[in-house]
């Protein structure tokens, strides 16, 4: 991430966008006011995802993650789930997405672009016939994604 959640939470102050904490989720904020975010450019700078709270239990269901495992999202778009995998293991797994549909992976493209993740490990395909030879330490399946 481009800066901590604390920094993220001083920067709604500064700004006067009202927020609380999640009660379930310690990096995770609620704002009153989610168009005064894009006004201030929060998201436009890669600071912050839009994520609903239950898309966030999905990827807290997964086992504990060790350095090198190899996690698929097998239907990563639109993406909210990958990113938040991504911002949670990156540093400890190795994080693939898989989307049938190129349009759609377009955008979480876009969207890790706007983050400051790599790209490099989503892929254009179908989980019926996956076209890589990798085995996967944990599948992510959010369907109908």
């Amino acid at each position: 991430t481009k800066i901590s959640s604390k920094e993220f939470q001083d920067r709604l102050v500064a700004e006067n966008i009202n927020s609380t904490k999640s009660n379930y989720f310690p990096n995770v904020y609620k704002p009153s006011e989610i168009q005064k975010i894009r006004e201030v450019n929060l998201f436009s700078d890669g600071l912050c995802s839009a994520q609903d709270e239950s898309g966030m239990i999905v990827t807290n269901l997964l086992e504990k993650v060790s350095p090198g495992d190899r996690i698929l999202d097998a239907c990563v778009a639109p993406g909210g789930k990958y990113t938040a995998l991504y911002e949670q293991y990156s540093g400890e797994g190795i994080i693939y997405g898989l989307e049938t549909k190129y349009d759609r992976l377009k955008k979480v493209k876009e969207n890790c672009r706007r983050l400051g993740f790599s790209e490099n490990l989503l892929i254009n395909g179908d989980a019926n016939f996956p076209p890589f030879k990798e085995v996967f330490d944990q599948i992510m399946v959010d369907a109908p994604c």
